[in-house]
């Protein structure tokens, strides 16, 4: 192939990042903090204490209920959510979800201490931010390097969390 063919070869991106891909992470973000902040509640509210808090054998998992019930919600949610941002051909879903509940791992420590609509417009709302900026980061080329900034973004916003 002769020099020229190589320069003017179009280049095919089959998952172009745009203004329109950045609102639907942001969008799909957004409903997925909502819908997992409020099954966290649900648990929290109709299992967790019902089934844990009455007696004092079971305290340890009554004191830790808040945190096993915000995973165990947002383990079913961010499920549904790779499903939907895989279906939506976002490069990389696992890794975004994985990125941003690692990121976002015990906000409802900090959240929950809100009224429950403060604390569910919060969720959404970091979120959305998570899945945009991990989007973002997921489309790069190599795979590599996507997961090492990846790593780095959600160590550094962990160490933020954690600090204020």
């Amino acid at each position: 192939m002769s020099e020229v063919a190589k320069q003017t070869a179009p280049a095919y991106d089959p998952y172009p990042l745009d203004v329109l891909a950045v609102v639907r992470l942001v969008l799909i973000g957004v409903i997925t903090g909502a819908v997992g902040w409020l099954l966290y509640l649900g648990i929290a509210n109709f299992f967790i204490d019902p089934v844990f808090c009455r007696s004092a054998e079971t305290y340890s998992v009554c004191r830790s209920g808040g945190t096993i019930a915000w995973i165990g919600a947002h383990v079913i949610v961010l499920a549904a959510a790779t499903a939907v941002l895989a279906r939506l051909a976002v490069y990389r879903p696992l890794l975004v979800v994985l990125a941003t509940l690692v990121t976002l791992w015990g906000a409802h420590g900090w959240l929950g201490g809100m009224e429950w609509y403060v604390g569910l417009v919060w969720q959404a709302v970091l979120f959305g931010a998570a899945f945009a900026v991990f989007g973002w980061i997921a489309r790069l080329p190599s795979f590599l390097l996507a997961l090492i900034l990846t790593l780095i973004v959600a160590v550094l916003s962990r160490i933020v969390l954690m600090l204020s």
